[in-house]
């Protein structure tokens, strides 16, 4: 029979755990061993007095452990690097992962005194969702590698909340080579000092000296960074990183502190494919222009989209760019764009761009999106002129040094504006900016396995207090919130007039209002502070 320890540690004063380890005890089979590494530090009490009591009330036998040890080399290394467990990235918090690494070693040699053949690691915050069987792990094990692991191809390293480790085909190998690496401070020699990084590296070891892949990917061919949600672990697991851990107090996410990470939605080989053949297709490439004083008016596609508020700028011969799922509403209503600005690099793009009125637009088109696209255009006797959308692919080095990069903005809606703006342009009139559905979605609306639609309660500073409002939207759209966020604050280079309705309207009325309030506030309020105080002048005049 497969003989299988799971192990773990957790810090003693964070509560997470006391939500997730009754899920472990509840659902994981009997015959898995289980070794948690427990700090000695002074809130090991405090921990004990919950975590005992649930071991010894809902165990059968022995089947869970805990150590309360620390080797004299982890004692060591904690002295020694105390100063470098500070740092804001996670990249470079070298102790704080120290712990999970000195606790996969100790289990091993438990695991290894027990015979088990494999050694699982669990993160902390994952909870498990419902009963595990033997039969469920059976399907995980790399029984001929030396290891399964959840790699990231889109992402500079992997994710390692789960491994498991076969101890009788190398698997002991790896964690005495990732151990040694802390000990001696190797790991300070490479670019990143935590354990995932350090984990691909030794791989990349082993890797090299069999001259073949002994490890087993089990998100080999998942995109994205969020590799665990979309793994076969996820039927029975849950994984609750960063924040997603702990029970926030208040659920409103506050504007100031917002931070979204993206991904590109097409992988980084196909981006790369459709630079090269457009650097071949486009012969007309856009360039920095000097700044001028025309205005633009920017048209995305949000539900407040309405040509006859836009029609005032047209009829004055004000420029117009549109999105791509603004320009039918545009064309519809006789409103002709000056330049529709295309970003997405899937082929679906191609169903915007077949029209009668195609020729009398300016096609803005990023060199990643589809050659296809760029050909049904040339096709039509469209004008058409390149741009190079940075996004991270590494297309840098494809690129003719001549030719310049656009930065900023995950859609089309907020990269058009920093393209405006590289192309002279200074104050924009924004309009269908909502990023959210006026009425309530189908919150059960699924792609893949991950909800579409999100409720959320955002929180903006509005003069001298905090106003919240709840909308519905979506992942990608808070990413462009989070973006027009930025671009606000550069308000002093920039000027934005944001149409739509700021009190039950979309998202990015609302905050531009509010932040054009908080901005008046500041500036009263300075007024005040300073009314009755000497120039610099009347100071050194006395």
């Amino acid at each position: 029979m497969t003989k299988i320890t799971l192990c773990t540690t957790f810090p003693n004063a964070l509560d997470y755990p006391k939500e997730s380890m009754p899920t472990w005890i509840k659902n994981l089979p009997e015959e898995i061993t289980t070794l948690i590494g427990l700090d000695p530090c002074p809130n090991l009490p405090r921990t004990e007095e919950w975590l005992l009591p649930l071991i010894k009330e809902k165990t059968t036998k022995e089947q869970l452990y805990i150590s309360r040890d620390f080797t004299e080399e982890h004692l060591e290394f904690i002295k020694r690097n105390k100063e470098k467990g500070q740092e804001k990235d996670y990249r470079l918090q070298y102790v704080r992962f120290s712990f999970k690494v000195f606790t996969l070693q100790q289990a091993m040699i438990f695991a290894t005194e027990r015979d088990s053949d494999y050694l699982v690691w669990l993160d902390a915050d994952i909870f498990l969702k419902k009963p595990l069987t033997m039969e469920d792990f059976d399907k995980w094990l790399p029984k001929n590698e030396v290891a399964s692991y959840l790699g990231r191809k889109d992402w500079d390293h992997s994710e390692c909340g789960f491994m498991i480790f076969n101890l009788k085909n190398g698997g002991k190998e790896f964690i005495n080579r990732l151990y040694n690496m802390y000990v001696t401070d190797e790991v300070l020699t490479h670019s990143q000092w935590h354990d995932s990084y350090i984990f691909d590296r030794i791989r990349d070891e082993f890797n090299a000296s069999n001259n073949k892949d002994v490890f087993l990917n089990l998100t080999k061919d998942v995109a994205g960074r969020d590799v665990f949600d979309d793994s076969m672990l996820s039927e029975f697991m849950e994984h609750k990183k960063g924040n997603r851990k702990f029970a926030p107090q208040d659920s409103s996410i506050d504007l100031k502190n917002l931070q979204i990470v993206t991904k590109n939605c097409v992988n980084h080989d196909i981006i790369i494919k459709n630079v090269t053949e457009n650097l071949t297709l486009m012969t007309k490439w856009l360039e920095v222009i000097k700044p001028h004083n025309e205005e633009i008016v920017v048209a995305n596609a949000g539900p407040s989209l309405d040509p006859e508020e836009i029609r005032p700028f047209y009829d004055k011969g004000t420029k117009i760019i549109a999105v791509k799922h603004a320009l039918a509403t545009l064309l519809d209503a006789n409103i002709t764009p000056w330049a529709c600005v295309l970003l997405d690099p899937r082929e679906h793009v191609a169903d915007f761009v077949k029209h009668p009125k195609a020729k009398e637009i300016k096609w803005f088109v990023a060199s990643m999106v589809s050659p296809e696209v760029t050909k049904i255009l040339l096709e039509q006797g469209c004008d058409v002129y390149g741009y190079h959308a940075y996004v991270g692919a590494e297309e840098q080095k494809i690129i003719p040094p001549t030719h310049t990069m656009v930065l900023g903005g995950s859609a089309t809606a907020t990269r058009g504006i920093s393209l405006m703006d590289m192309m002279g342009f200074k104050k924009f009139h924004l309009f269908a900016y909502d990023l959210c559905s006026f009425e309530k979605p189908d919150m059960n609306a699924m792609k893949g396995n991950k909800p579409i639609w999100m409720e959320v309660d955002l929180k903006a500073s509005k003069g001298s207090k905090e106003v919240v409002r709840k909308f519905y939207t979506k992942g990608e759209f808070m990413a462009q919130v989070q973006e027009m966020q930025r671009l606000f604050e550069k308000a002093n280079l920039l000027t934005f007039n944001v149409y739509g309705d700021s009190e039950k309207g979309g998202i990015i009325p609302w905050i531009h209002k509010c932040f054009k309030l908080e901005k008046k506030y500041l500036k009263d309020k300075n007024k005040t502070l300073y009314k009755d105080k000497k120039s610099l002048d009347e100071f050194f005049s006395k």
